[in-house]
């Protein structure tokens, strides 16, 4: 039991991080027809953590070095977070790739929220441009609970075709 839980957790973080690349495609995409540079969202992320810990009296570069940690292990963290869920959760269990998807949807724009909420208070972020933020932050995390919807739903197909480990 305890090697299943591993592997689905494990299992959960490199969906994640696909998760992440997938949408971030996405994200780039956005970024260029908007104007701004690609690493636009890196950088806004790392100020946004330099900012928060600044106001607890922590010094930190901000910027996209920051960003990019910060975005990539939420990433990784909030995917491994997903399957061990719906792994546990027998109200969850999902038998159609539609329920999957919709499961990673839901979890993502729940689970981001305190995340999302940070930049309009530390930034002091003007009403459109939270506007903006909550907009293109809610259509980029459609694209990661996307992904990660379908990895879960051939997360037993997937784990199948890998070989386990025989313990003595």
């Amino acid at each position: 039991m305890k090697n299943e839980f591993t592997r689905t957790v494990l299992f959960g973080m490199v969906a994640g991080i696909i998760a992440t690349i997938v949408m971030d495609a996405f994200v780039a995409v956005a970024m260029i027809l908007l104007g701004n540079p690609v690493t636009f969202m890196f950088s806004f992320i790392g100020d946004v953590a330099s900012t928060f810990f600044s106001q607890l009296n922590i010094s930190i570069a901000g910027g996209v070095p920051l960003g990019f940690l910060i975005h990539y292990l939420l990433g990784l963290g909030l995917g491994g977070l997903f399957c061990v869920i719906l792994s546990r959760t027998t109200r969850l269990k999902t038998d159609t790739i539609g329920k999957s998807i919709l499961l990673g949807i839901a979890y993502i724009e729940i689970f981001s929220q305190p995340f999302l909420v940070t930049a309009p208070l530390v930034l002091k972020m003007s009403g459109p441009d939270t506007l903006q933020w909550y907009a293109l932050s809610t259509m980029m995390h459609a694209f990661y609970g996307t992904v990660l919807g379908v990895l879960e739903h051939y997360r037993n197909v997937i784990l199948a075709g890998m070989p386990k480990r025989v313990t003595a």
